[in-house]
């Protein structure tokens, strides 16, 4: 699967600026600009979405740690 993301990243990175060229010498900035502005607002919609669920490293690592010492714990008593 990372393969056909890094073709598909590839690849747009040799069509995009061919397409976007074209698009600019038949209209101008205009439609760039639309399009830029659509992408820009698209993304932060979803970063104002998924910011709940967003998790600090910080956190993620004490919880990767408490669930170890738990694994741990569970380990220890099936020994005895």
């Amino acid at each position: 699967m990372q393969g056909i993301y890094s073709g598909a990243g590839v690849g747009l990175q040799i069509l995009g600026p061919i397409f976007l060229t074209q698009i600019f010498s038949n209209s101008g900035p205009k439609y760039i600009w639309i399009f830029m502005l659509v992408l820009t607002s698209l993304c932060c919609l979803l970063v104002l979405i998924f910011f709940p669920r967003m998790i600090s490293y910080k956190k993620r690592v004490q919880r990767m740690q408490k669930q170890e010492k738990l694994i741990h714990s569970l380990c220890v008593e099936s020994d005895l």
